[in-house]
């Protein structure tokens, strides 16, 4: 008579527990992420940029002074929308805009 493997229900489990943290997260990534739908019919009324700027020139003693312009999605290059998508990492929703880390990076590899 041959040996059985041993069975090994730890692992049955272990793998179990980790597609359910997994697809816990999935529902959560899915439930959380912001909804852009209404900027396809309509400019958003501001946003985290321009609310940091108007606060920082208030904060320096001026006036804050906006100047936007909309132009129809069909206007603009097909080659910049690329380079902004590409330019986004994964984590966009989850920082105000910027990774510390990324930037510094960037600084470093400048050319002087």
């Amino acid at each position: 008579m041959t040996a059985r493997p041993a069975r090994r229900p730890w692992l049955r489990r272990l793998l179990g527990l980790i597609a359910i943290v997994v697809i816990a997260w999935l529902a959560w990534e899915a439930i959380t992420w912001p909804s852009v739908r209404a900027l396809t019919t309509r400019p958003p009324a501001t946003t985290a940029f321009i609310e940091r700027y108007k606060a920082r020139e208030r904060a320096a003693g001026h006036t804050p002074h906006l100047e936007w312009r909309w132009v129809p999605s069909s206007t603009i290059s097909v080659h910049l929308k690329r380079a902004v998508l590409v330019a986004e990492d994964i984590g966009f929703f989850r920082h105000h805009g910027f990774r510390p880390r990324a930037v510094r990076c960037a600084r470093r590899a400048r050319p002087s």
